[in-house]
C-alpha cells in the first residue's frame, strides 16, 4: 500500500526537522490536535503498516547507502534544507556499521594457540640440541687423563 502525502512528510519530517520525535513529525506533517493527541497520532503513524515498510527499506544498510546517495547528486543549490537529513542518516549508518571510527580486529582462538604452541615449540628446540651437546660432551672420557 502507497503512502498518502501526510504519511510522506511524517516520515519526511521524522527524520529532519523533527529529529527522530514523531509528536513533532505528526505536527508538520499536518495532523492536528494538541500535545497529547498529535503524540498518540505520531505512534499510530509510525506503526502503520506501510509507514513500517518504507521505514524499513530507509532503516537498512542499503537504503541509507541509496539515500545518501540521492543526497550527493543533488544540485548544490538544494542542499541548503538537507543538512538535518544527511546527519540523520550518518547516524543510521553508524548504527549500522557502515562506516566506523574504530578498527576492531577478530581473532580465531584456537589459531592464536596453535601458532603460539608453534613458535614455542621452534624456540625450545635449539636449547634440546644445546643441552643434547652438553651431554655428549660430559659423557666423553676427558683426554688429559
Amino acid at each position: 500500500m502507497a503512502l498518502n502525502l501526510r504519511q510522506t512528510r511524517f516520515i519526511e519530517s521524522y527524520f529532519t526537522d523533527a529529529n527522530g520525535n514523531a509528536t513533532v513529525a505528526a505536527r508538520e506533517a499536518g495532523y492536528s490536535g494538541d500535545s497529547s493527541t498529535l503524540a498518540v497520532t505520531g505512534h499510530r503513524v509510525l506503526n502503520s503498516d506501510n509507514v513500517k515498510a518504507t521505514l524499513a527499506g530507509v532503516l537498512t544498510p542499503e537504503g541509507v547507502q541509496e539515500e545518501l546517495s540521492k543526497v550527493a547528486t543533488l544540485p548544490a543549490d538544494l542542499l541548503g534544507a538537507l543538512p538535518s537529513k544527511v546527519r540523520s542518516l550518518e547516524l543510521l549508518g553508524k548504527m549500522h556499521g557502515l562506516w566506523s571510527d574504530k578498527l576492531t580486529i577478530g581473532l580465531d582462538r584456537e589459531a592464536v594457540e596453535a601458532a603460539i604452541s608453534e613458535r614455542l615449540r621452534q624456540l625450545a628446540a635449539p636449547a634440546d640440541e644445546a643441552q643434547v651437546v652438553d651431554s655428549v660432551a660430559l659423557s666423553e672420557p676427558n683426554s688429559r687423563d
